[in-house]
């Protein structure tokens, strides 16, 4: 509640300053009521960690989900009336308040204020490298936005954000479902390493095998994709959603690393790995930028989090007690249906020329077919790849 009531003040109190160097004026105001939505977070019932440290995720789903029900709902309804950004404030405020509402009604624990030197030292210990871990999240996954912003202005962050958007939504969402699952597995295995070797392995390995063909599929269909569904005029963000997919497919990879770090009681790695990538990032962006354009600040983000690659690899492996060739075997059949995904692709875009709806459907069903073809093959012949890992995670859990 403290930490919520402090970020809410500070929201508040640079709000004037960040709409000058925007030189956006009508963002002052938006930022302040916005601040309101991080007051009400504060607020939350502590007692929903359960839900995640218990694996009850049936009441996981209904506290987030009445939140993104009351946004939707709230946004839709103000944006036919308003017909303004406010709407998406609105859906905002609405979604946070009724999650808040909802944490009091689906769990019986009461906060009360409560000061223990004690804990809070065994907790702070902890919890510091989290809160610096999250600081150095938000500029890294930000600080690129508020560059080209700045540097190349309004309708290239357009782009460039639309971009990221589309290329990252699979990477987060698998990620975000992932990490709330495997925390708390990995918490109950870490004393048994052979146990959270497998584990640690095979969730790489249905992370990989969701990742690597929608990241193939955004890189060949991106031209057709941006045409047929947002239209001509966004075609210059196509060389940019192709670099950024790139991005999201190591972060899928490397947010593997994050629940794992946490179970050991090793959150400074997590740490670590956003300041390599903050400070990769920090060099590249202006050059690049000043370079390539939008281009050029997508590839710092590339480079930034290709940074962190190491750390995850050398850490994990080390706490798993594993090895490249147990990494490069989880891979492999991910790669390599990867791979005959993309050229029956490819193959079918030659043969039947420029595409329309008809055809884009096409080409997105065969590549489905093929790769979980591929897939269904290596398990039913050698009894290997990511259907077992899947078949295996979710008796597990």
């Amino acid at each position: 509640a403290i930490r919520g009531i402090l970020l809410a003040l500070i929201a508040f109190a640079v709000a004037p300053y960040v709409a000058v160097f925007f030189n956006t004026p009508a963002a002052k105001l938006i930022l302040q009521v916005i601040a309101i939505s991080v007051l009400l977070q504060g607020f939350t019932n502590i007692g929903v960690v359960y839900f995640q440290k218990e694996l009850e995720f049936h009441k996981q789903f209904v506290y987030r989900f009445s939140g993104t029900l009351a946004n939707v709902s709230v946004a839709i309804s103000a944006a036919f009336l308003l017909r303004s950004v406010w709407a998406l404030v609105f859906g905002l405020l609405a979604g946070n308040f009724v999650q808040m509402v909802v944490s009091y009604l689906i769990h019986p624990y009461r906060p009360h204020l409560r000061f223990n030197r004690e804990q809070f030292k065994e907790l702070f210990s902890f919890g510091r490298w989290i809160l610096g871990g999250a600081i150095i999240g938000f500029l890294a996954t930000q600080g690129d936005d508020v560059f080209l912003g700045k540097m190349l202005g309004a309708t290239a962050l357009g782009f460039y954000q639309m971009a990221f958007r589309f290329s990252n939504l699979m990477a987060t969402e698998i990620t975000h479902v992932t990490s709330q699952v495997t925390f708390p597995a990995y918490s109950k295995l870490q004393d048994n390493i052979p146990k959270l070797r497998e584990g640690f392995l095979r969730t790489v390995d249905v992370i990989t095998s969701f990742t690597l063909p929608i990241t193939a599929g955004i890189i060949i269909l991106a031209p057709d994709f941006v045409r047929l569904f947002l239209g001509g005029k966004w075609m210059p963000m196509v060389p940019t959603l192709r670099i950024l997919s790139i991005s999201g497919l190591i972060r899928s990879i490397a947010a593997t690393g994050g629940p794992l770090f946490l179970a050991v009681g090793r959150p400074n790695m997590d740490f670590w790995m956003n300041v390599a990538r903050i400070g990769v990032m920090a060099i590249a962006v202006y050059p690049l930028t000043k370079m390539f354009g939008m281009n050029g600040t997508a590839m710092t983000v590339v480079l930034g989090i290709s940074a962190t690659i190491p750390t995850w690899w050398y850490v994990s492996s080390h706490i798993i007690k594993s090895n490249y060739r147990e990494f490069f075997k989880v891979l492999l059949p991910s790669l390599a249906g990867t791979g005959i995904m993309s050229l029956f692709i490819l193959i079918t875009m030659r043969a039947l020329g420029q595409a329309g709806f008809l055809e884009f459907t096409f080409f997105i069903l065969i590549a489905v077919i093929v790769y979980l073809a591929f897939l269904v093959f290596l398990w039913r012949r050698f009894h290997y790849g990511p259907i077992g890992s899947l078949k295996i995670l979710k008796k597990s859990l």
